[in-house]
């Protein structure tokens, strides 16, 4: 599963200047590296990451009708995962 965690600063900010500091830290190569040793993907690629990157993940195609497909599903994703 991919769970992005966007970053932004909101135009109400009160903090603006430090919530850029913040950002420009968690991006920096420092901040990705602390990001990559949590096992999360780093936005850098500059930076290794700890864990497979997307283009190493096993993708499970699905479909809008996937409720009636979940026993194909399950076999599917035991065949892929099962290694």
């Amino acid at each position: 599963m991919i769970a992005p965690r966007p970053m932004m600063i909101l135009k109400t900010s009160q903090h603006p200047g430090e919530a850029k500091a913040f950002i420009d830290y968690v991006l920096s190569p420092e901040g990705q590296a602390r990001v990559a040793d949590a096992w999360l993907m780093p936005a850098r690629r500059d930076v290794a990451a700890k864990r497979p990157l997307l283009d190493a993940l096993k993708v499970l195609p699905t479909t809008s009708e996937g409720s009636s497909e979940r026993g194909a599903v399950l076999a599917r994703f035991s065949q892929l995962y099962a290694q």
